[in-house]
């Protein structure tokens, strides 16, 4: 809109109304565009700007007489926003999957869990002192425990506060979706907790699955 030129405010502002019907070839620009997540610095410079604004407000915000208020980068309720959350200029229609926390929108982080960390670093994360979490979701079989540790020590030199890391099998999480009974015990990561895969509602079930599904590794 304002670099490139490519759409004009009012063509973004109607193709969001829309829910890119009839826009797609605009969505496609918007979905191809850097995001967040992917170690871009410039991008993570728009997120860190966004979350330094967002952490202002809350610390300023009336509080009860001494108390005060403190700034997490958390969402627990990231599904059900999704489900409200109208089109958005990165091209996410409706009804489509939020970012969890301070990670990446799901399917957007494709350079790898360390290029999500690096991006995650350079977030205020010491002004968002509720708590940041960052949500790193990698394919079982690709994961050895020497890379796990890795991963892990790179959080920590990075100084990321909550780095969640949860191992998957796709296969494993679509048949217990088609035959619960098999898999009573299969826990999963939901966001600040874990819980019994088969007792979820089937929309969060769908979301963990297209986390797993995201080319993270």
């Amino acid at each position: 809109v304002y670099e490139d030129k490519a759409c004009s405010p009012r063509e973004l502002l109607d193709a969001l109304r829309a829910d890119f019907a009839g826009h797609e070839a605009l969505r496609r620009r918007l979905l191809a565009a850097p995001k967040y997540g992917t170690d871009a610095p410039e991008v993570d410079a728009l997120a860190a700007d966004l979350s330094r604004r967002f952490c202002g407000h809350v610390r300023h915000a009336p509080a009860p007489p001494g108390h005060r208020f403190w700034p997490a980068l958390f969402d627990h309720l990231f599904n059900d926003h999704a489900k409200i959350v109208a089109a958005t200029p990165d091209g996410r229609r409706w009804q489509e999957p939020v970012s969890e926390h301070c990670s990446p929108t799901p399917g957007r982080a494709r350079r790898g869990p360390t290029a999500v960390m690096r991006s995650a670093a350079r977030l205020p994360l010491r002004s968002a002192c509720g708590t940041a979490v960052l949500q790193l979701v990698l394919s079982r079989s690709a994961v050895t425990p020497d890379a796990l540790r890795q991963l892990l020590l790179t959080g920590r030199d990075l100084g990321l506060p909550v780095l969640n890391v949860a191992l998957y099998d796709v296969r494993t999480l679509r048949d217990a979706q088609a035959h619960p009974e098999r898999h009573a015990d299969l826990l999963v990561r939901v966001w600040g907790y874990s819980a019994r895969f088969v007792e979820l509602s089937r929309d969060m079930q769908d979301v963990i699955i297209a986390r797993a599904e995201e080319p993270q590794v």
